[in-house]
Protein backbone atom coordinates (compact mmCIF):
# COMPACT_ATOMS: atom_id res chain seq x y z
CA UNK A 1 0.00 0.00 0.00
CA UNK A 2 3.02 1.94 0.37
CA UNK A 3 2.82 5.18 -2.22
CA UNK A 4 -0.97 5.44 -2.93
CA UNK A 5 -1.62 8.85 -3.58
CA UNK A 6 -5.51 8.41 -4.80
CA UNK A 7 -8.40 6.86 -3.13
CA UNK A 8 -11.58 6.24 -4.23
CA UNK A 9 -14.74 5.65 -1.27
CA UNK A 10 -17.91 5.07 -3.04
CA UNK A 11 -20.93 6.07 -0.82
CA UNK A 12 -24.25 5.87 -1.04
CA UNK A 13 -25.47 7.72 2.49
CA UNK A 14 -25.92 4.86 4.73
CA UNK A 15 -23.68 3.82 7.97
CA UNK A 16 -22.22 1.56 6.19
CA UNK A 17 -20.61 3.70 3.81
CA UNK A 18 -20.16 6.81 6.24
CA UNK A 19 -17.81 3.82 8.38
CA UNK A 20 -16.52 3.24 4.94
CA UNK A 21 -15.67 6.84 4.55
CA UNK A 22 -14.21 7.64 7.92
CA UNK A 23 -11.47 4.62 7.56
CA UNK A 24 -10.91 5.84 3.83
CA UNK A 25 -10.45 9.57 5.36
CA UNK A 26 -8.05 8.21 8.18
CA UNK A 27 -6.06 6.21 5.06
CA UNK A 28 -5.94 8.98 3.31
CA UNK A 29 -4.63 11.05 6.33
CA UNK A 30 -2.23 8.70 7.08
CA UNK A 31 -0.44 7.98 3.39
CA UNK A 32 -0.96 12.03 2.32
CA UNK A 33 -3.43 10.56 -0.44
CA UNK A 34 -6.08 12.92 -2.56
CA UNK A 35 -9.55 11.20 -1.38
CA UNK A 36 -12.00 11.50 -4.07
CA UNK A 37 -15.73 10.53 -3.14
CA UNK A 38 -18.01 9.00 -4.98
CA UNK A 39 -22.02 8.85 -5.35
CA UNK A 40 -23.78 6.73 -8.26
CA UNK A 41 -26.96 8.10 -8.50
CA UNK A 42 -29.33 5.98 -9.90
CA UNK A 43 -30.79 5.88 -13.41
CA UNK A 44 -34.11 4.91 -11.95
CA UNK A 45 -37.43 7.07 -11.09
CA UNK A 46 -36.72 9.36 -8.01
CA UNK A 47 -40.01 7.89 -6.35
CA UNK A 48 -38.03 4.45 -5.87
CA UNK A 49 -35.23 5.95 -4.49
CA UNK A 50 -35.86 9.31 -2.00
CA UNK A 51 -39.91 9.05 -1.57
CA UNK A 52 -39.28 12.27 1.06
CA UNK A 53 -37.55 13.92 -1.73
CA UNK A 54 -40.70 13.91 -4.27
CA UNK A 55 -42.82 16.82 -4.76
CA UNK A 56 -46.27 15.78 -5.36
CA UNK A 57 -47.81 16.67 -8.98
CA UNK A 58 -44.28 17.03 -10.63
CA UNK A 59 -43.21 15.80 -13.91
CA UNK A 60 -40.44 13.00 -13.69
CA UNK A 61 -38.05 14.76 -15.45
CA UNK A 62 -38.02 17.91 -13.55
CA UNK A 63 -38.91 15.68 -10.51
CA UNK A 64 -35.58 13.92 -11.11
CA UNK A 65 -33.76 17.40 -11.77
CA UNK A 66 -34.87 18.46 -8.23
CA UNK A 67 -34.26 15.04 -6.63
CA UNK A 68 -30.77 15.16 -8.07
CA UNK A 69 -29.64 19.03 -6.97
CA UNK A 70 -30.68 17.93 -3.67
CA UNK A 71 -28.83 14.54 -3.60
CA UNK A 72 -25.85 16.90 -4.86
CA UNK A 73 -26.43 18.65 -1.39
CA UNK A 74 -27.05 16.06 0.50
CA UNK A 75 -23.27 14.41 -0.69
CA UNK A 76 -21.49 17.93 -0.10
CA UNK A 77 -22.96 18.16 3.90
CA UNK A 78 -22.16 14.27 3.88
CA UNK A 79 -18.41 14.70 3.18
CA UNK A 80 -17.95 18.04 5.03
CA UNK A 81 -19.52 15.90 8.30
CA UNK A 82 -17.48 12.97 7.97
CA UNK A 83 -14.09 13.67 6.34
CA UNK A 84 -11.96 15.48 8.80
CA UNK A 85 -9.82 19.19 8.15
CA UNK A 86 -6.65 18.48 6.60
CA UNK A 87 -7.61 15.36 4.36
CA UNK A 88 -7.42 16.96 0.96
CA UNK A 89 -10.76 15.75 -1.15
CA UNK A 90 -13.14 16.21 -3.87
CA UNK A 91 -16.35 14.81 -4.29
CA UNK A 92 -18.53 13.82 -7.48
CA UNK A 93 -22.19 12.36 -8.57
CA UNK A 94 -22.35 10.01 -11.62
CA UNK A 95 -25.48 8.78 -13.17
CA UNK A 96 -25.58 5.35 -13.84
CA UNK A 97 -28.26 1.99 -13.08
CA UNK A 98 -24.98 -0.11 -12.46
CA UNK A 99 -23.15 1.18 -9.26
CA UNK A 100 -20.56 -1.49 -9.24
CA UNK A 101 -20.10 -0.62 -13.25
CA UNK A 102 -19.61 2.43 -12.41
CA UNK A 103 -17.55 2.65 -9.29
CA UNK A 104 -14.51 0.60 -10.98
CA UNK A 105 -15.02 2.41 -14.06
CA UNK A 106 -14.58 5.51 -12.04
CA UNK A 107 -11.42 4.32 -10.68
CA UNK A 108 -9.90 3.32 -13.86
CA UNK A 109 -10.67 6.73 -15.70
CA UNK A 110 -9.04 8.56 -12.92
CA UNK A 111 -6.13 6.18 -11.94
CA UNK A 112 -7.26 5.40 -8.15
CA UNK A 113 -5.07 3.21 -6.91
CA UNK A 114 -7.18 2.01 -4.12
CA UNK A 115 -10.52 1.78 -3.55
CA UNK A 116 -12.28 1.91 -0.08
CA UNK A 117 -16.18 0.99 0.51
CA UNK A 118 -18.55 -0.12 2.87
CA UNK A 119 -20.72 -3.69 2.78
CA UNK A 120 -24.29 -4.70 3.91
CA UNK A 121 -26.77 -2.01 3.37
CA UNK A 122 -30.27 -2.56 3.49
CA UNK A 123 -32.80 0.15 2.22
CA UNK A 124 -33.30 2.55 -0.50
CA UNK A 125 -30.11 4.15 -1.24
CA UNK A 126 -27.97 1.33 0.79
CA UNK A 127 -29.44 -0.94 -1.48
CA UNK A 128 -26.88 0.62 -3.79
CA UNK A 129 -23.68 -1.23 -1.40
CA UNK A 130 -25.23 -4.65 -0.64
CA UNK A 131 -22.42 -7.05 -0.40
CA UNK A 132 -23.27 -8.29 -3.48
CA UNK A 133 -21.89 -4.86 -5.04
CA UNK A 134 -19.12 -4.85 -2.81
CA UNK A 135 -18.04 -8.10 -3.99
CA UNK A 136 -18.72 -6.99 -8.12
CA UNK A 137 -16.61 -4.45 -7.12
CA UNK A 138 -13.95 -6.36 -6.07
CA UNK A 139 -14.41 -8.80 -9.06
CA UNK A 140 -13.68 -6.26 -11.21
CA UNK A 141 -11.54 -3.66 -9.91
CA UNK A 142 -8.37 -2.45 -11.43
CA UNK A 143 -6.88 -1.76 -8.16
CA UNK A 144 -6.86 -3.23 -5.05
CA UNK A 145 -10.00 -2.56 -2.75
CA UNK A 146 -10.46 -2.45 1.14
CA UNK A 147 -14.03 -3.66 2.59
CA UNK A 148 -15.41 -2.20 5.61
CA UNK A 149 -18.02 -4.32 7.00
CA UNK A 150 -20.76 -2.65 8.54
CA UNK A 151 -20.59 -5.71 11.82
CA UNK A 152 -16.69 -4.72 12.38
CA UNK A 153 -15.78 -4.39 16.14
CA UNK A 154 -15.71 -0.90 17.83
CA UNK A 155 -16.38 2.22 15.59
CA UNK A 156 -13.81 3.19 13.01
CA UNK A 157 -11.64 5.60 14.78
CA UNK A 158 -11.64 9.58 13.11
CA UNK A 159 -8.02 9.79 13.23
CA UNK A 160 -4.91 7.31 11.86
CA UNK A 161 -6.38 4.06 10.72
CA UNK A 162 -5.29 1.01 13.15
CA UNK A 163 -2.78 -1.34 11.19
CA UNK A 164 -1.28 -2.74 14.53
CA UNK A 165 -2.23 -6.36 13.70
CA UNK A 166 -2.67 -7.42 9.92
CA UNK A 167 -3.18 -11.25 9.03
CA UNK A 168 -2.26 -12.11 5.62
CA UNK A 169 -3.32 -15.28 4.38
CA UNK A 170 -0.66 -17.39 2.10
CA UNK A 171 -1.78 -20.43 -0.20
CA UNK A 172 1.53 -19.43 -1.92
CA UNK A 173 -0.43 -18.85 -5.36
CA UNK A 174 0.67 -16.12 -6.84
CA UNK A 175 -2.13 -14.14 -5.98
CA UNK A 176 -1.57 -14.89 -2.53
CA UNK A 177 2.16 -13.75 -2.61
CA UNK A 178 1.18 -10.36 -4.24
CA UNK A 179 -0.83 -9.78 -1.20
CA UNK A 180 1.98 -10.68 1.02
CA UNK A 181 4.03 -8.12 -0.64
CA UNK A 182 1.64 -5.50 0.04
CA UNK A 183 1.30 -6.60 3.66
CA UNK A 184 4.49 -6.72 4.10
CA UNK A 185 5.11 -2.87 3.25
CA UNK A 186 1.86 -1.84 5.00
CA UNK A 187 3.41 -3.48 8.27
CA UNK A 188 6.90 -2.11 7.96
CA UNK A 189 5.33 1.42 7.84
CA UNK A 190 3.46 0.72 10.69
CA UNK A 191 5.64 -0.95 12.66
CA UNK A 192 3.00 -3.68 12.55
CA UNK A 193 2.82 -7.28 13.94
CA UNK A 194 1.92 -9.37 10.46
CA UNK A 195 1.17 -12.91 10.95
CA UNK A 196 1.28 -14.23 8.17
CA UNK A 197 -1.19 -17.62 8.01
CA UNK A 198 -1.25 -20.73 5.50
CA UNK A 199 -4.59 -23.09 5.79
CA UNK A 200 -4.61 -27.08 5.00
CA UNK A 201 -7.72 -29.00 4.59
CA UNK A 202 -7.00 -32.30 5.44
CA UNK A 203 -8.79 -34.84 2.59
CA UNK A 204 -10.68 -37.60 4.15
CA UNK A 205 -8.75 -40.18 2.55
CA UNK A 206 -5.80 -39.62 4.81
CA UNK A 207 -8.00 -39.93 7.75
CA UNK A 208 -9.51 -43.43 6.25
CA UNK A 209 -6.28 -44.88 5.42
CA UNK A 210 -4.67 -43.64 9.29
CA UNK A 211 -7.73 -45.42 10.55
CA UNK A 212 -6.54 -48.61 8.44
CA UNK A 213 -3.07 -47.91 9.94
CA UNK A 214 -1.61 -47.33 6.89
CA UNK A 215 0.09 -43.78 7.98
CA UNK A 216 0.63 -42.24 10.97
CA UNK A 217 -1.43 -39.15 10.52
CA UNK A 218 0.09 -37.29 13.06
CA UNK A 219 3.27 -37.69 11.77
CA UNK A 220 2.02 -37.14 8.19
CA UNK A 221 0.68 -33.46 9.82
CA UNK A 222 4.08 -32.96 11.39
CA UNK A 223 6.05 -33.09 8.59
CA UNK A 224 3.86 -31.13 6.19
CA UNK A 225 3.47 -28.72 9.02
CA UNK A 226 7.41 -28.15 9.27
CA UNK A 227 7.82 -27.95 5.71
CA UNK A 228 4.71 -24.94 5.09
CA UNK A 229 6.11 -23.32 8.34
CA UNK A 230 9.58 -23.45 6.41
CA UNK A 231 8.21 -22.00 3.12
CA UNK A 232 6.52 -19.01 4.90
CA UNK A 233 9.11 -17.58 6.85
CA UNK A 234 11.54 -18.31 3.83
CA UNK A 235 8.82 -15.57 1.94
CA UNK A 236 9.92 -12.88 4.34
CA UNK A 237 13.26 -10.89 3.76
CA UNK A 238 15.30 -10.09 6.79
CA UNK A 239 15.08 -6.34 5.79
CA UNK A 240 11.28 -6.71 6.65
CA UNK A 241 11.44 -8.19 9.88
CA UNK A 242 13.65 -5.05 10.78
CA UNK A 243 10.65 -2.66 10.85
CA UNK A 244 8.24 -5.06 11.68
CA UNK A 245 7.13 -8.57 13.89
CA UNK A 246 6.74 -11.40 11.80
CA UNK A 247 4.84 -14.88 12.55
CA UNK A 248 3.86 -17.68 10.82
CA UNK A 249 1.25 -20.12 11.48
CA UNK A 250 -0.25 -23.03 10.03
CA UNK A 251 -3.88 -23.93 10.68
CA UNK A 252 -6.09 -26.93 9.40
CA UNK A 253 -9.69 -27.19 7.98
CA UNK A 254 -11.86 -25.22 6.16
CA UNK A 255 -9.75 -21.71 5.08
CA UNK A 256 -12.48 -19.34 5.53
CA UNK A 257 -12.89 -19.85 8.74
CA UNK A 258 -9.63 -20.55 9.70
CA UNK A 259 -8.68 -17.16 8.67
CA UNK A 260 -11.45 -15.63 10.67
CA UNK A 261 -10.66 -17.51 13.61
CA UNK A 262 -6.89 -16.31 13.51
CA UNK A 263 -8.13 -12.66 13.08
CA UNK A 264 -10.51 -12.87 15.89
CA UNK A 265 -7.27 -14.35 18.07
CA UNK A 266 -5.16 -11.92 17.01
CA UNK A 267 -6.96 -8.98 17.46
CA UNK A 268 -6.53 -8.13 13.47
CA UNK A 269 -6.82 -4.43 12.23
CA UNK A 270 -7.00 -5.76 8.78
CA UNK A 271 -7.31 -8.93 6.57
CA UNK A 272 -5.16 -8.96 3.47
CA UNK A 273 -5.88 -10.96 0.88
CA UNK A 274 -5.23 -12.20 -3.04
CA UNK A 275 -7.43 -12.91 -5.58
CA UNK A 276 -6.66 -14.34 -9.52
CA UNK A 277 -7.25 -11.74 -12.15
CA UNK A 278 -10.22 -10.04 -13.37
CA UNK A 279 -10.84 -11.99 -16.50
CA UNK A 280 -14.46 -12.54 -17.50
CA UNK A 281 -14.58 -15.94 -15.80
CA UNK A 282 -12.48 -14.79 -12.65
CA UNK A 283 -15.43 -11.64 -12.48
CA UNK A 284 -18.02 -13.98 -12.58
CA UNK A 285 -17.02 -16.11 -9.64
CA UNK A 286 -14.94 -14.46 -6.53
CA UNK A 287 -14.16 -17.42 -5.28
CA UNK A 288 -15.89 -19.09 -1.75
CA UNK A 289 -12.76 -18.46 0.45
CA UNK A 290 -12.59 -14.52 -0.15
CA UNK A 291 -16.72 -14.63 -0.32
CA UNK A 292 -16.84 -15.96 3.11
CA UNK A 293 -13.91 -13.94 4.28
CA UNK A 294 -15.38 -10.97 3.40
CA UNK A 295 -18.84 -11.33 4.71
CA UNK A 296 -17.83 -12.70 8.32
CA UNK A 297 -14.72 -10.72 9.09
CA UNK A 298 -15.04 -7.82 11.84
CA UNK A 299 -11.94 -5.97 10.61
CA UNK A 300 -11.60 -4.08 7.31
CA UNK A 301 -10.54 -6.87 4.54
CA UNK A 302 -7.80 -5.47 1.68
CA UNK A 303 -8.23 -7.96 -1.23
CA UNK A 304 -5.18 -7.50 -4.00
CA UNK A 305 -5.66 -9.07 -7.77
CA UNK A 306 -2.95 -11.18 -9.53
CA UNK A 307 -2.97 -10.62 -13.40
Amino acid sequence: MTGYTRILCPIDFSEPSRRALRYASATARWYGAKLIVLHVFPEVPAVDIIPSLVVAGSAPNARRARDRERTAEMLERFVHDVVPHGVDVEWRMEDEADAALEIARDAAEYQSELIVMGTHGRTGYERLLLGSTAETVVRGAPCPVVVVPSHADGAIPPGDPEFDSVLCAVDFSECSLEALAAAMLLAEDADALLTLLNVVDVPPELHARASLGEIDINAVRAADTASRLRHLRQLVPDSARVYCHVETMVGEGKASREILRIAAERRSDLIVMGVKGRSALSRLVLGSTTHDVLRGSTCPVLILHKE
